[in-house]
């Protein structure tokens, strides 16, 4: 309805290329699910230099986005020069997009170091998702020398954006650290919790074990299997861990109300996970 009302102010802006415009009206299109013309707006707003059109249609052309037909075929040289015009107007979301095209060796050759380059200036201009691929890349020693600490800094400024990888990074971070103390363990506990109550899967599996192994004050059983039972039911590409942690616990007699091995169901559980990850 909008682009019918405003079709003479549609044909206005692109006739006087207003390159902001055209890429404000094609984001109005892609909320009212009208990812073609949304293309189309993209695409005279990066031909005018605009980046964070360069940076919309590198997505597309790399096919980051779903939207079948907008940009053609994946179009992997295309995408890396317009994030590569993007970073060069100083734009983090390219910067980050380009350092994880490097981490994955997607589109190019895998470079840890060039994609520490890449993700320490976005992150230094706060892009949360750049810190914590930094993160990942200084916890794991890739391409920079190792430093936890400053991991775990680098997430802790994540986390306060509301990403809720690094949450999850964190609480598993506090858990597995060498010399993890209980205020550690409440403090993995908190993220965990954060990262679960917004729907992620992996932090309810996390939440759940770090609360039938670990020393949680406040921790109940029953609230440990109603999360694991929603990581389970969960989309999650990796839930068959979430079937052997429970065919784990059924083994050593950690589920039910009383501590009684369940040699049988733990069996169960391992076979749901083989056909789990064989499956999908």
């Amino acid at each position: 309805m909008f682009l019918r009302l405003n079709s003479s102010l549609v044909d206005w802006t692109c006739g006087k290329g207003r390159s902001i415009c055209q890429f404000e009206l094609g984001s109005h299109c892609l909320e009212e699910r009208n990812p073609r013309e949304a293309a189309k707006l993209f695409k005279l707003a990066s031909d005018q230099g605009l980046p964070e059109a360069q940076y919309a249609v590198a997505n597309w052309y790399a096919q980051k986005f779903t939207f079948k037909g907008c940009c053609g075929e994946r179009n992997e040289q295309d995408a890396l020069r317009l994030w590569r015009l993007a970073d060069n107007q100083g734009l983090a979301e390219a910067q980050c997009a380009l350092g994880v095209c490097f981490m994955d060796g997607d589109l190019v050759p895998q470079d840890d170091q060039s994609a520490a380059r890449f993700f320490s200036v976005a992150a230094e201009a706060g892009f949360h998702e750049a810190q914590f691929h930094l993160a990942t890349l200084d916890n794991e020693g890739r391409g920079v020398e190792q430093d936890t600490s400053k991991a775990v800094t680098l997430l802790k400024q994540a986390s306060q954006s509301g990403l809720i990888e690094a949450h999850v990074k964190l609480g598993v971070l506090y858990t597995t650290g060498p010399t993890s103390t209980p205020e550690d363990l409440t403090l993995a506990r908190n993220h965990f919790r954060v990262a679960a109550n917004n729907g992620s899967p992996e932090a309810a599996w996390c939440l759940a074990l770090l609360m039938c192994h670990g020393d949680v004050p406040g921790a109940t059983k029953p609230e440990a299997l109603e999360l694991l039972h929603k990581a389970w039911m969960s989309t999650w590409t990796k839930r068959y861990v979430v079937a052997v942690s429970v065919g784990e616990m059924c083994e050593g007699g950690h589920l039910g109300r009383t501590p009684t091995k369940d040699v049988r169901e733990a069996v169960r559980w391992y076979k749901l996970a083989v056909d789990c990850k064989d499956g999908g």
